[in-house]
């Protein structure tokens, strides 16, 4: 049976809620099921991981013309991952898009957000599951008749890095290695900000790892190179990384932001500093930086190179700090999320729809 995707990625949206989709698609195809990606642009680097994922994709006509989608198979469910500003814009027309895929090709799965980034409890949306994978609670809309499963036990995570978490995790007494981590495109720059931040710090023989995905702008990537390249210390630039194991478990500790990584970096037991790229995404994070998984310092823009690097020396020396960040991360996410998720599809009781796929991008 065939899970369908809609969601949208790119340099201006981000690569996380596709990332959490493989995932999911990755444990589906654990289960014998087959996964079909729908987007409304043609960014090649999402074309090229799901191809690479062993998943078929598709790209509508326009950004917005889900009613011009036919599928040529069953389809079990259509999981939606849109949380961006561009469906928050205009969340009655998001309403009415969902309305004809619940209606017409199968029940729909929203995987949401909370605060200003949310939508479930502003919206009474066609969805036969809202999935909200994030600490607090939101009640839905009034009126809604969804099923909500909500909490961080419903995160997502590729089965590589589950294959890779030790519990729980070791922290040296003496931090050695800092990874920076921002995303799959880093749309706000923050690698510069904490490469600019190293230059504060005394210790020259810190290494560094820092990630430069596929999605980075070719500008950006450009000058984070150069940046590296200024420090006087040891700096491995990661390109094209696909999977943060291993990063994760040889460094001691992550500067990262507030995206879906920093729920990687709970599971693994990496000890981090992240900051949001924005207020709304702060806001959005409020909850998970309560659950005390990481060291939040706040919105970017308030930041100096400076005052992150204040930081950071102060996590480096803090060796019982780093353990109780380690432990209060791999406590609020057991990795079993994906499974969860995909045990409440099977439940759903029937599947709509029927007709014809549009021609694949993948095969």
């Amino acid at each position: 049976m065939t899970l369908l995707f809609r969601l949208d990625a790119g340099r201006e949206v981000g690569y996380g809620h596709l990332s959490r989709c493989l995932a999911l698609a990755r444990v589906w195809a654990g289960r014998g099921g087959r996964s079909h990606f729908l987007l409304g642009t043609g960014d090649p680097a999402a074309l090229d991981l799901i191809r690479e994922a062993g998943c078929t994709s598709a790209c509508l006509p326009e950004p917005r013309a889900e009613a011009a989608f036919i599928p040529d198979r069953p389809c079990r469910a259509v999981v939606v991952d849109l949380n961006h500003a561009h469906t928050l814009a205009d969340l009655d027309d998001f309403v009415e898009r969902m309305d004809f895929l619940h209606r017409r090709i199968a029940p729909v799965v929203l995987l949401d957000s909370l605060g200003e980034q949310g939508i479930a409890h502003r919206r009474v949306v066609p969805a036969a599951l809202v999935v909200r994978p994030y600490p607090g609670v939101e009640p839905l809309a009034p009126g809604a008749q969804s099923l909500a499963l909500t909490g961080p036990t419903y995160a997502v995570f590729a089965p590589e890095l589950l294959a890779a978490v030790v519990r729980p995790r070791f922290i040296r007494d003496r931090a050695r290695r800092v990874l920076l981590t921002f995303g799959g495109s880093d749309p706000s720059a923050a690698t510069l900000l904490a490469l600019a931040a190293l230059h504060h710090l005394d210790d020259p023989d810190l290494e560094v790892e820092v990630t430069l995905a596929t999605g980075f702008a070719p500008d950006l990537s450009r000058a984070i190179t150069s940046a590296a390249a200024t420090l006087p210390r040891r700096v491995t630039l990661l390109r094209g990384v696909r999977q943060l194991a291993g990063p994760m478990n040889r460094c001691d500790l992550a500067l990262a932001a507030t995206g879906l990584t920093k729920y990687e970096l709970a599971l693994t037991g990496t000890p981090s500093i992240q900051f949001s790229i924005n207020r709304s995404h702060h806001a959005v994070n409020r909850s998970f930086a309560a659950a005390g998984a990481a060291w939040n310092l706040g919105v970017q823009a308030d930041l100096s190179p400076e005052s992150l690097a204040a930081a950071l020396a102060a996590l480096l020396a803090d060796a019982e700090r780093r353990r109780d960040l380690s432990r209060r991360g791999q406590e609020l996410v057991d990795g079993r999320g994906a499974e969860r998720i995909l045990d409440g599809i099977m439940k759903l009781s029937s599947v709509a729809g029927g007709g014809r796929l549009p021609p694949s991008e993948s095969g």
